[in-house]
């Protein structure tokens, strides 16, 4: 029976960081040493230290070994996240999510294609506006470069106006440049 408890403080020997504890969360930490240690415990010191909410993702798994001199708390936990693959989250609030990068990276793509649907969605607006002093076709040809992909822009050779159909939150921007190539033109 005295046998094992050797074994049990040697395993916790090697999951207590050894470090200089120090007040301010702003200064590099002296000394920071782990070997074989939990990742996510780490992970929690590191936040502890810094005084910061952390959420580690359950995937999140394995032990770590690093040892690092005069180093700030965030910048050992980024140290981390790239060298065992993972992506730290700053959520504000001082609040961050650690998870598995690739994890991150597909998060992403996921919110992207999100709002490019959300986008989609939205209907169109359409704006008349007059050309004089040129052709309403030469202005259309200098606009198509600032449509997005739903954006129309139309030449009426009656009227000489353009007719533009955009994303509400595009349109003004190629009105202004409309306007800037008309100012260019008059003078």
């Amino acid at each position: 029976r005295l046998a094992g408890i050797p074994l049990i403080l040697l395993a916790m020997t090697f999951s207590v960081p050894a470090v200089e504890q120090q007040q301010d969360p702003t200064e590099p930490i002296k000394n920071l040493q782990f070997q074989s240690a939990e990742i996510r415990s780490v992970l929690s010191f590191l936040a502890d230290y810094g005084g910061v909410n952390v959420v580690v993702a359950p995937k999140v798994q394995g032990t770590v070994t690093i040892r690092l001199r005069d180093v700030e708390w965030r910048t050992a936990m980024e140290i981390i996240a790239r060298t065992y693959g993972l992506a730290i989250v700053d959520e504000g609030d001082r609040y961050l999510r650690v998870l598995l990068a690739e994890d991150y990276r597909e998060e992403v793509t996921e919110r992207e294609k999100h709002l490019a649907q959300q986008r989609e969605m939205v209907g169109l607006e359409t704006r008349i506006i007059e050309i004089s002093n040129s052709t309403a076709q030469d202005i259309v040809t200098a606009v198509k470069g600032l449509m997005t992909v739903r954006g129309t822009a139309t030449a009426d050779k009656q009227s000489n106006s353009i007719i533009i159909q955009e994303v509400p939150t595009n349109i003004n921007e190629v009105i202004r440049y409309i306007r800037e190539l008309l100012s260019l033109i008059h003078t």
